[in-house]
């Protein structure tokens, strides 16, 4: 029962933490699987960037009398003007200042004038104003057919009719390469893609225009748009420029990412030399490798088939070539999803963060979707995790608070094994190999005493309830605990759990053994009993003394199960935790002293609180278990370096080449960040997860 308590309300309280801190969790699992990813794969625009565009005054145009403003015009009759902007493209041109010359000076003295202006009414004035010319801009055309932008085709296409001179003609605007395809004008399409080139090294990122001849002799004008069957002529107008800079954290969090175990790829639509300014603005991917970043396009990944699925040698022909690139440009929607796929087939447990509808599919196939600030309804949707405020911060928080969870559980487990093989194995031998009766025979019992001792040792089925729900009570807490978080990826390693576990329960459950010989023998001269003073004991006395041995031990261990390879006292306990098992162990104490001496279960028992100077075996019991507990924790420590020394279950493959951070990756990790919600210690991961080979 404590496994189906314990784990939800450890995620649950993990999922609190992260909604203080801007994310919001959909799935409990995602938690667990956050502390184990080891790669991270991101969309590009809304995402790395703040998807806040800022138009640039480099304009360039390939037709004669052409100007900005014009190309301006051009993309916002390639677009649906009369209705508000539904994306950051359009609101770019939509929403743009050049539509209302000194529309900022007028802001400003809205704002001087209202000073208690929200930022909502701020927006909605310039809004409003920026609207107002755009419309009367525009008051001269008529839109006929409207192509909304699709992730496939990459552009966007409106058919528009001038009223004033009657002219049918077509718009578009899009990614540069799709535009340049329509116009058969090669020289011009020459002299567009050296201009994009010259932008893109300086991370500039521009939309190219593009208008068709008049259409009006193949129009017609009652039919249906998707009845039209038109041809048009095309020609490229020119570029509009415009900047999407980085998010202010982005850089800091992919190198934290990094240095904690969780590579970060971006695959995005956008062009190439884009996408590899980009990287190296963020230094992402592989700094060590020559031709860094490796920004691989569309050209060699896969596709889906015919049925809608992954290719079935999907790691054979494209993992070598997912696997080493530092990001991939100019994709489609599927290459984003079959790209985690691939990392999935080959062995990572893979993440994805996205804002829009076509980073969808890819959310919800990897194993964590984390989908930004501002994401479309699509992408919450299939994200496990939803970020709601700005910034990509909350996913290291969300790695440490996951790895920190991991800890938590990892101690639970640990200790719930112990002290169920403890239980399991001391009544077991305790029943097959302790007869109290021959005991009584051939010690001096008391005659009043000698018929109560039995042919087989037992607890009553009460105290065996009140040792079970007194540990499962106390270990709701450990979601509470301090933990410290692995730096690198966790995984479950459960031979090991087991070996730890069955160290612990080992030691626990011998000394229960020997106590439960020493009680037994304690009327024969010369034993423990009898050399320590205290003499013979009643059996109603020694069944309480074991209950509150198995007690006290049970609650003990979990001191030591919870710091791992480290002795118990290197890391402090939470109060919750700590006070949840100082009110076990006292009740315990209480119940083994107070309790009224009777039969249960056909068993004598009597609390240690009735007869002459047994209150002493309370306290005696307690110096026991405390000794039986150092013990306890130094074979536990023992087990560890052992199990490490040996490299017991390839326990130490990553540690060695990771556990020597550079000066920089260890100035991330100690930097003033608020990311931090618990203090980093030096620590060797017990199971860090092992890279795919050739992994770099």
């Amino acid at each position: 029962m404590a496994i189906e308590i314990v784990t939800p309300t450890t995620l649950a309280i993990g999922s609190k933490v992260l909604s203080r801190h801007g994310a919001i969790v959909s799935r409990l699992a995602a938690i667990d699987d956050l502390a184990g990813l080891n790669m991270l794969c991101s969309d590009k625009t809304g995402t790395l960037t703040k998807n806040k565009m800022t138009i640039q005054e480099d304009a360039p145009t390939y037709e004669p009398g052409l100007n900005q403003m014009d190309l301006m015009k051009q993309a916002a009759l390639a677009a649906k003007w009369e209705s508000p902007p539904k994306d950051a493209l359009d609101t770019l041109f939509l929403r743009c200042h050049l539509w209302c010359p000194g529309i900022r000076e007028q802001l400003q003295e809205f704002v001087a004038a209202h000073p208690q202006a929200t930022q909502i009414e701020k927006d909605e004035f310039y809004n409003q104003r920026v609207n107002d010319k755009l419309q009367e801009a525009l008051s001269d055309y008529e839109s006929l057919a409207f192509m909304p932008f699709d992730p496939r085709t990459k552009r966007t296409e409106s058919t528009v009719r001038q009223k004033s001179t009657g002219q049918i003609f077509k718009v578009t605007k899009g990614a540069p390469h799709i535009i340049l395809a329509l116009d058969n004008d090669h020289e011009k399409g020459h002299r567009v893609h050296e201009k994009v080139t010259e932008l893109g090294a300086d991370g500039v990122r521009a939309v190219t225009l593009a208008v068709s001849e008049p259409l009006n002799d193949q129009w017609v004008m009652d039919a249906e748009p998707e009845e039209q069957d038109v041809h048009p002529v095309w020609h490229v107008t020119g570029l509009l420029t415009f900047l999407d800079p980085p998010r202010d954290d982005t850089k800091d969090t992919i190198a934290k990412s990094q240095v904690y175990g969780v590579p970060v790829r971006m695959i995005t639509g956008d062009n190439i030399l884009i996408a590899r300014k980009t990287c190296k603005d963020l230094a992402m991917g592989d700094l060590s490798r020559p031709g860094w970043p490796l920004i691989e396009g569309p050209e060699h990944l896969p596709l889906l088939g015919a049925d809608g699925k992954a290719p079935k040698d999907l790691v054979e022909k494209f993992g070598s070539y997912v696997k080493h690139a530092d990001g991939f440009a100019q994709v489609f929607p599927e290459h984003k999803y079959l790209v985690v796929e691939t990392f999935r087939q080959l062995g990572y447990k893979c993440g994805m963060t996205g804002d829009g509808v076509n980073d969808a599919p890819a959310l919800k196939r990897a194993d964590v979707g984390i989908a930004v600030a501002g994401a479309t309804d699509a992408a919450r949707a299939a994200a496990d995790i939803v970020l709601t405020e700005e910034g990509l911060s909350t996913i290291i928080l969300g790695l440490e608070i996951a790895r920190v969870i991991f800890a938590r559980m990892k101690s639970f487990l640990t200790y719930r094994i112990a002290a169920t093989l403890q239980l399991l194995a001391f009544f077991f031998i305790a029943v097959l190999a302790f007869k109290p009766d021959e005991y009584a025979a051939t010690t001096p019992v008391p005659s009043f005493d000698a018929p109560n001792w039995p042919s087989f040792f037992s607890l009553p089925v009460i105290f065996l309830m009140i040792i079970t729900l007194i540990n499962d009570g106390t270990l709701i807490s450990i979601g509470y605990d301090n933990a410290v978080p692995s730096k690198y990826p966790e995984r479950w390693v459960l031979p090991i759990i087991f070996m730890v576990a069955i160290s612990l329960g080992l030691i626990a459950c011998l000394s229960s053994l020997l106590l439960l010989w020493w009680c037994l023998s304690s009327w024969q001269p010369g034993s423990v009993f009898q050399g320590l003073g205290i003499g013979g004991m009643d059996y109603g006395h020694i069944v309480n003394v074991i209950f509150l041995k198995v007690a006290v031990s049970d609650i003990l261990t979990l001191f030591s199960s919870r710091t791992a390879q480290e002795f118990f006292f290197q890391r402090k306990p939470h109060p919750v935790l700590f006070g949840g098992c100082v009110f076990a162990l006292c009740l315990s104490t209480l119940l083994s002293l107070v309790w009224p001496c009777s039969i249960l279960d056909n068993v004598p028992v009597c609390g240690l609180g009735y007869g002459q100077d047994r209150q002493k075996i309370a306290l005696w019991v307690w110096l026991y278990c405390l000794v039986v507990f150092i013990i306890q924790d130094c074979v536990k420590v023992a087990t560890w370096r052992t199990i490490m020394y040996f490299n017991l279950f390839n326990v130490n493959n990553i540690v060695a080449d990771k556990a020597s951070h550079t000066e920089d990756e260890q100035a991330v990790l100690s930097g003033d960040s608020n990311t931090t919600v618990v203090e980093m210690q030096p620590m060797i991961n017990p199971a860090p997860v092992p890279a795919p080979a050739g992994h770099h």
